[in-house]
């Protein structure tokens, strides 16, 4: 982990010239530029062609994928990569995160507040597991980057003040903050709290983790199915779960 490079490479991406007007409506653009300068600051392996793929990047045997959702539709890329290619996959989750709401008749920012929930490593329980029959593979890396960042959203929803519904414009990063790296099956335990106390329920995993109610279950279902975590018996109807040693 590079700070002062991320922060070169977000000041890199935010330089960029594009027209304003097709700001936001492409998913990203933004942060997944940043991430790409930061792992590949050469942009002539950018948007490298293999097969009837595009890599973000591409180089010396190396296939770099920035994937801010939807793994599940990265499964079948990768599966092909894999057999020829070592590839890391980056995942970037707000840490601290800024909401600014921009009027779509202006385009200036309305209002902007302090999301009050910090991003965690757990977060990222949900699109891991639907990647899990991938998981832990010799060839593959999961890199979880936590990144202060600021999000735009236009005010174009439904309701009287236009927020739900809504459509993303850009996240921009601002810091990088702390990176998880997975590899093998022993790097998966860097997921577990460590303030969890064994055996554990369900609910214990998702109150120490501060995940969502469908990112807690998924992230223990990884964890299960990956043999880091075992279930050990029941209180009442929940199953308890204990670290596998």
């Amino acid at each position: 982990m590079d700070k002062e490079r991320f922060l070169a490479a977000c000041e890199r991406a935010s330089d960029r010239a594009y027209p304003r007007e097709t700001v936001g409506l492409l998913s990203e653009k933004t942060l997944h530029a940043a991430l790409k300068y930061y792992y590949e600051p050469s942009s002539q392996y950018h948007e490298q062609k293999i097969g009837s793929y595009f890599a973000d990047i591409c180089k010396d045997g190396r296939v770099v994928e920035i994937q801010t959702a939807a793994f599940g539709r990265l499964k079948e890329k990768l599966e092909f990569l894999l057999w020829d290619y070592k590839v890391t996959v980056v995942y970037p989750i707000p840490a601290t995160k800024y909401l600014s709401w921009v009027s779509p008749e202006s385009g200036e920012v309305v209002s902007r507040r302090r999301v009050n929930r910090r991003g965690r490593f757990y977060d990222a329980g949900r699109e891991l597991y639907r990647i899990a029959s991938l998981l832990p593979h010799e060839g593959l890396e999961i890199h979880l980057l936590l990144i202060d960042m600021e999000e735009h959203r236009l005010q174009d929803g439904w309701g009287k003040d236009g927020k739900r519904g809504s459509h993303r414009m850009e996240r921009i990063p601002t810091a990088l903050v702390d990176e998880l790296v997975l590899t093998d099956k022993e790097s998966f335990r860097g997921l577990l709290p460590p303030t969890l106390s064994a055996p554990f329920t369900a609910k214990a995993f998702r109150h120490e983790t501060g995940a969502g109610p469908r990112v807690a279950p998924a992230l223990l279902s990884l964890l299960l199915k990956l043999g880091i975590v075992e279930r050990v018996g029941k209180e009442g109807r929940a199953y308890l779960y204990a670290p596998k040693e």
